[in-house]
């Protein structure tokens, strides 16, 4: 396995080098939201990136391996959630420059109150650990087979390297490795191919139908709430030059993310191929055992899942840090960088305790999705609407949030359909409180 190691050890010397380099370049604001200066190529290299992780990496490999192509219906969700966040861009970029806010909860604090603020900011870092630690565990079972040691090694060896980098350079860090990490993720397109023994099995064109209507509106519905929802996207929002920069961003990340996506079904069908007589479950993680593949392909593709890996793991962690640090440190980046290493501490254990991580990713990553309502009345709503709103909608989100938690204490996740349940029910009652709120102020002007 020396190989495999040895392009391990270099991609995490070029991820430490363009830290180092980060380090010496502008003050707190590069390191808190670089500057709002990151460009169209990078605000896209980021999203797809951050889109693209280690955790969802192994769900995709099942689910191509289950669905084929019926798979592409968490891409055509992901897409809608995308015109979206296309459709926001310009309006959240122009709010958050002028009020210099670095996260999605500022936003709503200022323009709904201090309630929803405050009770956002918990659903956002709640969701941001997380999925945090979905990607630890996902990195703890890939580095313990290419480095055979132990899971929690495994873990504590990524962990190190993205607690490293991200104290020396922040969020200016998390843009610059994230395109570096792309050009990685884009390998997925000769992936397959070198995997395949002979010729490539492709998934017949009929599989999009595979998944049936409940799974495929389950697919659907979950990726399309995740990205209106995601906390770091919108922090790219934020960050970009300007409003037209953060835009062509979005437009360009949703043809690369197709790309990646069908990369992605062909790469589960090579997976499979070699070891059919191993699960679904767990092809993926079988190549660094079965030795199916040879050892430089083996090597890259544990660089391969450990970019998808970091790329996501330290826009979580940084979304963490800016929601909370910035609530109660300000603009200290020293207080900053305490936070962040006691949060990684924090993942780092949470990670070990990880077992059935697909039915754990869906559930982390829709804790945020009943922010979505609130999220678009505090961009959208006019302010006679959003006035006097503050308790009610923090009042939603705790209603959701908690009907969240029953359902993923209790396993209801198992159905992917339930994992909608709150989001719709947050969507409804938002809807309710509109409508309340137009036939009041109706009422008062008609009254004498």
């Amino acid at each position: 396995m020396s190989l495999p190691i040895s392009l391990f050890l270099a991609y995490v010397f070029v991820v430490g080098f363009l830290a180092l380099r980060d380090l010496k370049r502008g003050g707190s604001d590069t390191f808190l939201i670089a500057d709002r200066k990151v460009g169209s190529f990078a605000t896209m290299a980021s999203i797809a990136g951050n889109l693209r992780d280690g955790a969802g990496l192994v769900a995709w490999v099942t689910l191509g391996a289950f669905f084929g192509f019926g798979a592409l219906w968490l891409t055509a969700g992901l897409c809608v959630g995308l015109l979206v966040i296309w459709l926001a861009a310009p309006r959240a970029h122009d709010i958050a420059a002028k009020q210099g806010f670095i996260s999605i909860t500022e936003l709503i604090r200022s323009r709904i109150g201090p309630r929803s603020g405050s009770v956002g900011e918990l659903v956002i870092a709640g969701t941001a650990l997380l999925y945090g630690a979905a990607q630890l565990n996902i990195a703890g079972k890939i580095l313990s087979k290419v480095f055979e040691t132990s899971e929690p090694v495994g873990i504590g060896i990524v962990a190190i390297a993205v607690t490293g980098y991200l104290l020396l350079g922040g969020f200016r860090t998390t843009i610059t490795t994230g395109v570096f990490q792309w050009f990685i993720l884009m390998l997925i397109i000769i992936l397959p191919w070198t995997l395949a023994s002979g010729e490539l099995r492709i998934p017949e064109a009929s599989s999009i139908l595979s998944p049936g209507p409940e799974m495929a509106v389950a697919f659907f519905g979950i990726s399309f709430l995740v990205v209106a929802a995601s906390a770091d996207v919108w922090q790219l929002m934020f960050s970009a030059k300007d409003s037209r920069t953060a835009r062509t961003g979005v437009a360009l990340t949703a043809p690369v993310y197709v790309v990646l996506s069908i990369g992605l079904v062909l790469f589960a069908s090579a997976v499979t191929s070699p070891t059919p007589e191993v699960s679904a479950e767990d092809s993926f993680f079988s190549l660094f055992t079965h030795g199916v593949a040879p050892a430089w392909v083996i090597g890259i593709m544990g660089v391969f899942s450990t970019a998808a890996i970091m790329s996501t793991l330290d826009s979580q962690v940084y979304v963490f840090v800016s929601t909370i640090g910035r609530r109660f440190f300000g603009s200290s980046v020293r207080d900053f960088r305490i936070v962040l290493f006691a949060t990684m501490i924090f993942l780092g254990v949470t990670a070990t305790f990880v077992q059935d991580i697909i039915e754990f990713l869906f559930g982390a990553v829709t804790l945020a999705t009943v922010l979505v309502p609130v999220i678009i009345i505090a961009l959208f709503a006019d302010s006679k609407y959003r006035d006097n709103l503050d308790g009610h909608l923090a009042g939603v989100i705790i209603v959701t949030a908690a009907v969240y938690a029953v359902l993923f204490a209790q396993g209801a996740f198992d159905n992917l359909l339930l994992t909608l349940v709150p989001a719709i029910l947050a969507v409804a009652i938002c809807l309710g409180l509109l409508v309340w709120q137009r036939f009041r102020l109706r009422t008062s002007l008609i009254q004498p």
